[in-house]
C-alpha cells in the first residue's frame, strides 16, 4: 500500500463511529459509501500524480432527446452562468448516464479537516444542483460494481 492510500485511509478511518465498520479504500485505491440515502461518493486515489479525485453522481440523464437535451443545457447554465459548482467541474458518466460532479486534490495540500471540509462542500454542493435541476436522486443498484459508472478515469 502506498503513503497517499495510507493518508487516505487514516482519514476515513476518523470519519467513523464507535461500532461501525470503517471505511478504507480497495486495493486500487478506491471507495465508494453512501453520504444518506440518496446521495453516493466516490473517491479514487491516483498514486502517480499524488490526487484524491470525488465523483458524486448529480442526476440520471433521460433518455428521451428532449429530456437530455434539457438536462444538459440546464447543468451547462449552472456550471458556467451561474457557477454553482464552486470550483467542480460537471461531466458525464463513462456510460453516458449520469452527469457527475467532479473534483480533485492534491494529496500534498491537504489534511484530515481539508478532507472533511472538501467532503461535505462536494455533498452540499451536489445536493444544490439537485434541487437546481428539479431532479430526483440518481438511481444505484446494490448489485452493480458502483465504480461501472465512471469507468477507469485515473
Amino acid at each position: 500500500m502506498s503513503d497517499a492510500f495510507a493518508k487516505v485511509n487514516t482519514w476515513l478511518a476518523e470519519l467513523g463511529q464507535p461500532g461501525t465498520p470503517s471505511l478504507a479504500l480497495d486495493p486500487d485505491g478506491r471507495l465508494g459509501f453512501q453520504v444518506d440515502r440518496h446521495q453516493p461518493c466516490f473517491l479514487q486515489v491516483d498514486v502517480g500524480d499524488a490526487l484524491l479525485h470525488w465523483f458524486l453522481p448529480v442526476c440520471d440523464l433521460p433518455r428521451s432527446s428532449k429530456g437530455r437535451t434539457q438536462t444538459m443545457a440546464t447543468c451547462l447554465q449552472l456550471y458556467y452562468l451561474k457557477q454553482q459548482t464552486c470550483g467542480a467541474h460537471l461531466g458525464m458518466s463513462f456510460d453516458e448516464r449520469h452527469i457527475l460532479l467532479l473534483y480533485a486534490r492534491s494529496l500534498e495540500l491537504m489534511d484530515r479537516l481539508s478532507f472533511i471540509n472538501i467532503t461535505g462542500q462536494l455533498v452540499t454542493t451536489n445536493h444544490a444542483l439537485r434541487v437546481a435541476l428539479d431532479a430526483p436522486a440518481p438511481s444505484t443498484s446494490s448489485d452493480a460494481d458502483p465504480f461501472r459508472m465512471l469507468g477507469r478515469l485515473v
